[in-house]
């Protein structure tokens, strides 16, 4: 059954926008830059691909895959790519990732 005209889709509240526009990824690592490619909507955490995060709840609570998105605290397994060109993620500033690299434990 159609939703009616007013009813904003999920996509279009958590994502920015429908899927398919493609988004490029700058992530900021501790061993320096990577780049990725994702789609406007899709989820932040397949698109980042292995950056060196650690996923714990995977559904927002815990707080181990936070990382900055342009400038802004998200979870990255809830979070969806924006609807823009291209976006800066930065994940030196996560705190479990933080104590892990200054701690003795290896």
């Amino acid at each position: 059954q159609p939703r009616p005209a007013h009813v904003v889709s999920p996509q279009m509240f958590f994502g920015g926008g429908p899927k398919g526009e493609p988004v490029e990824l700058e992530i900021k690592t501790f061993n320096g830059l990577k780049t990725a490619k994702g789609t406007a909507g899709a989820p932040l955490m397949k698109s980042m691909g292995s950056a060196g995060l650690i996923y714990g709840c995977k559904e927002g609570q815990c707080g181990s895959c936070e990382v900055k998105l342009d400038g802004r605290v998200v979870r990255t397994c809830v979070a969806k790519l924006p609807k823009k060109a291209a976006v800066k993620v930065d994940i030196t500033q996560n705190k479990l990732l933080l104590s892990r690299k200054t701690s003795n434990f290896q």
